[in-house]
């Protein structure tokens, strides 16, 4: 549009030029007619420059309603900018709280004591990093760690919860492994508390073996005060309770796992034997699975039920129970199996025959006569292609 204005401006600047070259020679009727040619080349050229100007004012006012386009835009953005300036300051001024949090966390845990085991407040500090982008990781790591030392059953189950959830294929052996953590804590307990007795020279008397867990609150109460027991053993025994609890927790939820996954006919390819060594197993319908190549290293099955079961399993046997890698059978009904391992199977025969002991008990309602004992672990032997012992024992039957 420029270029066509500056042509324009030219031929008009041409006509001028010519006409003025004529009115030097020309006759005066010529120059009247040559002054109504300029004057046309003037009101043309005006025409020319007022069109050129109302291009420049519709330019002009487009530019004016572009801009107040542009106004609000331009503040949203300085807006948008701002609001994210102050996201990022936030966020960095949070971070900087998390850190601190963090660290003093790892500190009061540094070097971790009884006291901080059983600190209510250390599970739900701990899971308010969970959800941390940078932290997350670390702490379920720690919770998982501490599990098998806290001595604090709420504050146990919460971290269980955030960690694992439901026992799956993936967490099995973890969740295994924070039950022997808890086996172990329990065993460190009875210790330290049967060492203390016989340092304060305290009387023997087994309702207080053990912290005296093995009998109910009243009788524990009444027997401290009797024997003058430390006042500490109370304490150590309210923690071996509450360690049995969380145990007995994690015991729940590897048994419901099984059931759903070891049931006969069992996939082996799919669901391999698992480790269960050092778990204590206690009061647990164990019929109809397939154990096969399952570990069982110093693990305690207490009044277990084992109708139906496969005992194909992985054991050290060698020697007399009460070693800590060898199973204890103590209340389970083994001769009610499917099958049994050979070794394991002359050793269950050896240690753990029915009515082993007095105070023996078995799942509720159950009751085996020797007749019927002496079949079940024949037919065993003769499934396992062994001969079985002899003797076979039988204890005295209970009422």
């Amino acid at each position: 549009m420029a270029s066509e204005a500056s042509t324009a401006a030219l031929r008009l600047d041409d006509i001028e030029r010519r006409l003025l070259d004529r009115a030097d020679s020309a006759s005066v009727e010529e120059l009247g007619t040559i002054a109504s040619a300029l004057k046309s080349v003037a009101e043309a050229r005006f025409t020319e420059l007022n069109a050129h100007n109302k291009g420049r004012e519709t330019w002009l006012e487009m530019f004016k309603s572009i801009a107040a386009i542009l106004v609000p835009l331009v503040s949203l953005l300085a807006l948008a900018g701002t609001v994210v300036y102050q996201n990022k300051q936030i966020e960095a001024t949070r971070q900087q709280t998390e850190d601190t949090e963090w660290r003093d966390l790892l500190a009061s845990l540094k070097g971790v004591s009884d006291t901080v085991y059983s600190d209510p407040t250390v599970a739900p500090r701990l899971r308010s990093f969970f959800t941390s982008q940078v932290y997350g990781d670390q702490a379920k790591s720690i919770a998982g760690r501490l599990m098998g030392h806290i001595s604090n059953p709420d504050g146990f189950r919460d971290l269980y919860s955030a960690v694992f959830g439901d026992v799956t294929d993936g967490n099995a052996g973890s969740v295994a492994d924070i039950g022997r953590a808890l086996m172990t804590s329990e065993a460190a307990l009875h210790g330290q508390c049967n060492d203390l007795m016989n340092g304060a020279k305290i009387p023997f008397d087994r309702d207080m073996l053990d912290c005296g867990v093995y009998v109910d609150d009243a009788r524990a109460t009444e027997l401290s005060a009797r024997l003058n027991v430390p006042a500490q053993v109370a304490t150590m025994r309210r923690s071996v309770l509450q360690l049995d609890r969380e145990q007995a927790f994690v015991v729940t939820k590897l048994t419901e796992y099984l059931r759903e996954n070891y049931r006969l006919p069992r996939d082996h390819r799919r669901n391999p034997g698992l480790d269960l060594s050092g778990l204590g197993i206690v009061l647990r319908d164990f019929s109809d699975l397939d154990l096969t190549d399952f570990t069982i290293n110093g693990t305690l099955f207490d009044t277990v039920d084992f109708r139906g079961t496969v005992l194909n399993t992985k054991a050290r046997v060698e020697g007399r129970p009460g070693s800590s890698d060898v199973p204890d059978f103590r209340g389970s009904t083994w001769w009610e199996a499917k099958s049994i391992e050979p070794d394991l199977l002359v050793f269950l025969i050896q240690w753990y025959y029915p009515y082993l002991r007095a105070d023996t008990r078995y799942p509720v309602g159950y009751r085996i006569t020797q007749d019927a004992y002496l079949a079940k672990a024949r037919a065993l032997c003769a499934a396992a292609a062994i001969t079985c012992p002899s003797p076979m024992k039988f204890g005295p039957q209970q009422p």
